[in-house]
């Protein structure tokens, strides 16, 4: 059984990957999960 991406699932995980990175970095979320508002 073969359980790799195929290569259209791994180019739509690096697109998704990309475009999160590009609008909403890592330091973002970090910031937002210790504000009393949260998301």
């Amino acid at each position: 059984m073969d359980l790799a991406f195929s290569e259209e699932q791994e180019m739509l995980w690096k697109s998704a990957r990309d475009f999160l990175a590009n609008k909403c970095p890592k330091t973002l979320v970090r910031e937002m999960e210790e504000d009393e508002q949260g998301y």
